[in-house]
């Protein structure tokens, strides 16, 4: 059976549907046009503010990363540290780190000895040596963050050839 076919009894009817059909149409195409102006307005705007967030994260890195680095310097250079790690006067040596640890704000601070085994842990309580005695796979995950940030290298002054210095 065919369908009944849609009949105007009227020109103005035909009229009225034309023009909704052409305003519908028009509707639609500027929907469509606004639409991707805005998206792509947002798009370009978006990757803008994360290039000047990227800059601006980049230079705080830097500045972080130069602000450890020179605390570590200033480390390296303590006698107190150098003659503790000498003895390896593990409880002085991690009040001392504890000490620095606090006075810089480091997410982590440690001595590493020539064999890999952790002499001193500054997260250690306080009076506890317990977390200063054991091997480098006990702080393995912060040991692979701090390796993979800072970079470590040996001080050259150490009688022992202990690792206590970072640089970049």
């Amino acid at each position: 059976m065919k369908p009944p076919a849609f009949r105007f009894r009227s020109l103005q009817a035909r009229i009225v549907v034309v023009f909704l059909a052409l305003l519908l149409t028009v509707q639609v195409a500027g929907y469509a046009f606004i639409h991707n102006a805005i998206t792509d307005n947002a798009r370009r705007h978006a990757q803008a503010e994360l290039a000047v967030a990227e800059r601006v994260f980049g230079q705080l890195l830097a500045q972080s990363a130069q602000r450890l680095a020179q605390a570590a310097q200033a480390l390296g250079g303590d006698f107190a540290l150098r003659e503790a790690v000498a003895t390896r006067d593990r409880p002085a040596i991690a009040s001392i780190l504890r000490r620095h640890h606090e006075r810089v704000g480091a997410d982590l601070a440690m001595v590493i000895g020539a064999n890999g085994r952790l002499l001193a842990d500054a997260s250690a309580p306080r009076g506890s040596s317990s977390s200063a005695t054991g091997s480098i796979s006990s702080s393995r995950y912060r040991w692979a963050k701090l390796r993979s940030w800072a970079g470590w290298w040996s001080d050259g002054a150490s009688t022992n050839g202990s690792r206590w210095s970072l640089r970049r």
